[in-house]
């Protein structure tokens, strides 16, 4: 009887030892938060014959941000825009130039390069009074020169990270309202910004 309490005594202090050393895993664990989405969105214009240049930065608060994954299509695309609907920003990264794993540098597609990799669509509007305007360019009509770099994708999360610079070259001043170009000032537009863990949605 002695022999066998032992056993049972040692048999119980395994036992108790391997649950101790499994603990059970929870049921229902805390998923662990995303980290905040941060974003910047600049626009300049330079006139190269004035010498005079003109910029904006706008606000966080002030930006409306998307990035959007078509999973019918294979491409997903990212916007930009400020709150007044003044500037914003398009980049469409087509099904054939996504990289694995997202991560990589893009070129843009424009008149002179259409083979490129990201199509663009930037748009600028001015107002005076009641009175508003805008011009867009899109990359079947305008020479785009610049890129887009995707930095991070956490493909747990669906978190995406990266910057983007989008330049245009040459184009008639966006701030005139004249209905032709003839006889408006040529101007450089620049286009950059970043994005830091931007949640990518999903439409069918």
């Amino acid at each position: 009887m002695k022999h066998i309490s032992l056993l049972l005594s040692a048999a119980l202090l395994f036992s108790v030892g391997a649950c101790r050393s499994h603990p059970e895993t929870d049921p229902h664990p805390i998923e662990e938060a995303a980290p905040a989405a941060s974003y910047t969105f600049n626009r300049t214009f330079y006139y190269p014959v004035s010498s005079v240049g003109s910029g904006v930065s706008y606000a966080p608060s002030r930006i409306a941000a998307l990035v959007s994954w078509t999973s019918g299509h294979g491409s997903f695309f990212l916007s930009f825009a400020d709150d007044d609907d003044l500037d914003g920003l398009r980049l469409t990264l087509l099904p054939a130039r996504v990289k694995p794993g997202i991560v990589g540098t893009y070129t843009l597609q424009s008149t002179t390069a259409p083979g490129n990799d990201a199509e663009v669509s930037y748009y600028h509007n001015q107002h005076t009074g009641t009175t508003r305007w805008g011009n867009t360019y899109t990359s079947a009509n305008t020479d785009f020169q610049g890129q887009l770099v995707i930095t991070a994708y956490d493909a747990r999360r669906h978190l995406l990270s990266g910057r983007y610079e989008v330049r245009l070259p040459d184009v008639a001043d966006p701030d005139n309202p004249a209905l032709t170009d003839a006889g408006k000032a040529r101007c450089r537009v620049t286009v950059s910004g970043s994005f830091e863990n931007m949640r990518v949605g999903q439409d069918d």
